[in-house]
């Protein structure tokens, strides 16, 4: 809530540069205490549409939000919707409160774990070493870093790529983000009523799927303006049904295999894997749009997604095999 507000408060751009990483360090500690909590809430059983419906609840929020968002600056100012948006998560803080905690856990095995006092290096470590013992969560990570990594190539030069449109690129930017969303408000209504049979399987289709999207964006991009504009919408919903479908099958997975007193630290190892991979895709982005062009950009993000996702699919038998007992490394760990 203070962040949002020193937004509006701040007089040079350093300052918003500082209240950016505040507020990323922030959701940096959120995201695994989120799904620590949902773990400790929801049975494996009904893990899959719990997870579901939190991304249908996350993506349509983020269609909603700048409709609401849009409708507050036209008739009060652009300062008002900061300081509404400060409310909701006051709210947000009295909702978190109701929520009851827990000191202490029982395992699968009917053991009780109590949490103790660790470093974060300790914590770390803890999350890794169960990570790097199951073979299906760390072909995962794997996987899922790569995609973070090869989709961050492409989507980071969005807005440069749309420049070399001859019409307006600012509305269709608008679309194709409007229809992302709704891509994987898709994938979420899907997985809510059907089951997955194989995690590392919907990855690599979900992989292949957004890789081909993206190629072909790239491929399009010097076609007819009226083209562009229909069709690039259509691939979005696509690549966001796509994105769902790698995205949300790995967190199951993860939610599933890792035991309720390891989820934060689980959840905090994938966190900086997946971050460091953004980055570095961001990186490698800017740097092959501007020596090898735009356009090559996006057709070797999407080359290096359907090659992944086909190098995947061919170990899955293998890697969906392995049946390893998330409470037998548990006790290893103990």
């Amino acid at each position: 809530m203070v962040t949002v507000c020193g937004f509006v408060l701040s007089t040079h751009l350093w300052q918003i540069y500082v209240l950016l990483i505040i507020k990323s360090s922030f959701s940096a500690l959120f995201s695994p205490a989120e799904s620590g909590k949902i773990k400790e809430i929801v049975p494996n059983e009904f893990m899959q549409p719990a997870v579901a419906t939190r991304e249908l609840v996350n993506n349509g929020a983020k269609i909603v939000g700048p409709i609401i968002s849009g409708a507050i600056v036209s008739f009060i100012g652009i300062k008002w919707a900061f300081y509404l948006d400060s409310l909701t998560f006051i709210l947000s803080a009295l909702f978190l409160s109701w929520v009851p905690g827990a000191g202490t856990v029982r395992t699968n095995q009917g053991k009780t774990y109590t949490f103790k006092r660790q470093s974060f290096m300790q914590q770390f470590k803890e999350g890794f070493r169960f990570i790097i013992q199951s073979p299906r969560l760390l072909a995962g990570l794997l996987v899922f870093c790569f995609v973070f990594f090869a989709l961050q190539i492409a989507d980071s030069q969005i807005v440069i790529l749309l420049r070399e449109l001859d019409g307006d690129p600012t509305n269709l930017l608008g679309w194709i983000m409007a229809a992302s969303g709704t891509g994987v408000i898709c994938a979420s209504l899907l997985l809510n009523k059907k089951e997955i049979k194989s995690y590392l399987t919907s990855l690599c289709f979900g992989s292949m799927e957004l890789g081909s999207v993206l190629a072909l964006e790239g491929t399009l991009i010097h076609s007819p303006y009226l083209l562009v504009a229909i069709l690039y919408p259509l691939t979005g919903i696509i690549a966001g049904f796509s994105f769902g479908m790698a995205m949300m099958p790995f967190d199951i997975m993860v939610q599933k295999m890792t035991p309720q007193h390891l989820t934060g630290r689980v959840f905090g190892v994938i966190g900086s894997f997946v971050t460091t991979s953004t980055l570095l895709g961001l990186a490698c982005g800017g740097l092959i749009s501007q020596y090898l062009g735009v356009v090559f950009t996006f057709i070797l993000s999407g080359s290096l997604l359907v090659m992944c996702g086909m190098i995947v699919y061919s170990f899955r038998r293998r890697l969906d095999g392995v049946k390893k007992d998330a409470e037998s490394i548990t006790g290893t760990l103990h």
